[in-house]
C-alpha cells in the first residue's frame, strides 16, 4: 500500500513539474515577443470622432510640417526590420471616395540588426498632400519572425493654406426632410462656394436603401480645372422603382481643390 502511494505522489509530482515547466515556456515566449515603444512626439495625441466612433489616437497635422517620433524598439533575440505606412481613409475603408487631389502614401521599410535601439522619425507631410483621414500603421519583426503588436494611429491632415471646408446653400429642395413617391422628380439647385479653390473638386449625391442599407449614387458632377469660387448646382433626380419605402437619407458631399470635405443630408420618406 505504502508503495502504490509512493507512486501516486511521484506521478503527481512529475505533473507539476511538466505544468510549471509549460508555464514557464509561456512566459518566456511571451518576453519574447517584439515591442514598438513610442516615446516622444512633437504633435499632440487628442480624441476626435472619425468614422461613426471615438478614437483616442488621432494626430493633426499640417500639410508641409513634420512628425517626429522618437520610437523604442526592443525584443528577446536580434530585430530585423520595421514599417511605416501611411494611406488615406477618405471614406473610412469603404473604397468609394475618389479625389483629384493627390493623397500622401508612404511606406518605409528599415532594417534593423540589435535586440534594443532607438530610432527618431521625420515624416513630412507633402504640401500638396490631400486633407482628410489617414491610418499610420507601425510594424516590427524580429530575426526569428515574431510580430510585435502593431502600433496605429488616425492622422487628419489640415492644408496649412486653406483649412477651411466649402458650403452648399440648397435652393431646391427647400425643406432638410419630406415626403415623395417612387417616381416623383427631385429639383437639385443651389450653390456651392469656397475660399481658396474648387478646382478639380466634386460634388456627390447619394442615398442608403431604408432597409437593406445598400448605397446608390444620384449624382456626380467634377468641378473644371478653371473653377474658383462657385459652382451651379443644377440636376434632377427621378426617384426609381427599386428603393425600399421608408425615410430614407440623401447625402450631398462637395470637395474643394485640396479634398476639403463638407457633407449636407435630407430625409425623404419614400412612399
Amino acid at each position: 500500500m505504502r508503495s502504490f502511494v509512493t507512486v501516486v505522489l511521484l506521478i503527481v509530482f512529475l505533473s507539476a513539474c511538466t505544468r510549471s515547466k509549460d508555464a514557464k515556456t509561456d512566459t518566456n515566449n511571451s518576453t519574447l515577443k517584439p515591442v514598438i515603444g513610442i516615446s516622444e512626439m512633437n504633435v499632440p495625441v487628442i480624441s476626435e470622432f472619425l468614422c461613426g466612433s471615438i478614437f483616442d489616437n488621432v494626430i493633426k497635422i499640417n500639410t508641409g510640417t513634420s512628425l517626429i517620433m522618437k520610437m523604442r524598439l526592443k525584443g528577446g533575440t536580434t530585430l530585423s526590420q520595421y514599417k511605416i505606412d501611411i494611406h488615406n481613409n477618405f471614406d473610412c475603408h469603404m473604397h468609394g471616395a475618389k479625389t483629384t487631389a493627390t493623397p500622401w502614401q508612404l511606406l518605409k521599410v528599415v532594417d534593423l540588426s540589435s535586440s534594443d535601439t532607438t530610432v527618431t522619425e521625420e515624416l513630412t507631410v507633402p504640401a500638396d498632400a490631400a486633407v482628410g483621414n489617414y491610418h499610420m500603421m507601425m510594424q516590427l519583426i524580429d530575426s526569428k519572425g515574431n510580430d510585435a503588436p502593431f502600433v496605429e494611429y488616425n492622422l487628419i491632415v489640415v492644408n496649412s493654406i486653406d483649412p477651411e471646408k466649402p458650403k452648399i446653400i440648397l435652393t431646391s429642395p427647400s425643406l432638410d426632410s419630406f415626403e415623395a413617391n417612387k417616381g416623383d422628380t427631385i429639383l437639385f439647385r443651389g450653390i456651392v462656394t469656397d475660399n481658396y479653390s474648387l478646382k478639380n473638386g466634386k460634388l456627390e449625391i447619394k442615398f442608403a436603401d431604408a432597409k437593406s442599407g445598400e448605397i446608390y449614387s444620384v449624382l456626380n458632377r467634377y468641378f473644371s480645372d478653371t473653377a474658383k469660387l462657385s459652382y451651379a448646382l443644377d440636376g434632377i433626380y427621378i426617384i426609381p422603382s427599386f428603393p425600399s419605402g421608408g425615410v430614407t437619407k440623401f447625402s450631398i458631399t462637395t470637395y474643394d481643390e485640396v479634398n476639403n470635405k463638407t457633407e449636407k443630408y435630407l430625409k425623404i420618406n419614400i412612399k
